[in-house]
């Protein structure tokens, strides 16, 4: 039977996805490696937003306020999120966090293709998925080795109740 590694965790802003993957995290107690994204500076809409390595904590600006709307900022998913998921591919760390996945990058093609290489790696790669009808996203989310857990649709309990059990049977296979 083939084990799904990919956890995709989706919902709507401010449903607890961030907060349900630290909560996995903690419970599995191991080395991760990734990005998280992280709110930067205030601005009328909201907030603009950084990637932060988790290994190095080395940070880049992923959007920026045009004084409209939020602007991507497609470099930073070129350089510091393509270096980021091919360390991620090659260190012994067996999970991977993506935090998250959205609009900004949906045009880039090596940040994707490293999204892609991960997901078709051994590796357990947790992904937050911005709840939006984003090409790349909804290709993701159709991928067999991938499982969504909607929190628009399930508890936060429930969720996190499957989650753990799904990384607990892993013990099953793998050992």
């Amino acid at each position: 039977m083939e084990m799904i590694r990919n956890i995709l965790i989706t919902g709507n802003r401010q449903v607890g996805k961030s907060t349900l993957l630290n909560h996995i995290l903690t419970e599995c107690q191991k080395e991760y490696v990734g990005y998280r994204t992280l709110p930067h500076i205030v601005v009328s809409i909201g907030y603009t937003y950084v990637m932060q390595d988790i290994t190095t904590q080395e940070t880049m600006p992923i959007s920026f306020y045009d004084g409209k709307k939020m602007i991507g900022i497609d470099d930073t998913f070129s350089d510091l999120g393509v270096r980021c998921l091919k360390h991620a591919l090659v260190c012994s760390s067996e999970i991977v966090v993506l935090d998250e996945l959205g609009r900004f990058e949906q045009n880039n093609q090596a940040f994707i293709q490293a999204v892609h290489d991960l997901l078709d790696s051994e590796k357990w790669v947790f992904a937050i998925i911005k709840n939006e009808p984003i090409a790349y996203l909804e290709q993701i989310k159709q991928r067999k080795d991938c499982q969504l857990y909607d929190l628009n649709i399930l508890s936060f309990k429930e969720a996190k109740q499957m989650i753990i059990s799904k990384i607990h049977m892993k013990g099953d296979y793998d050992e």
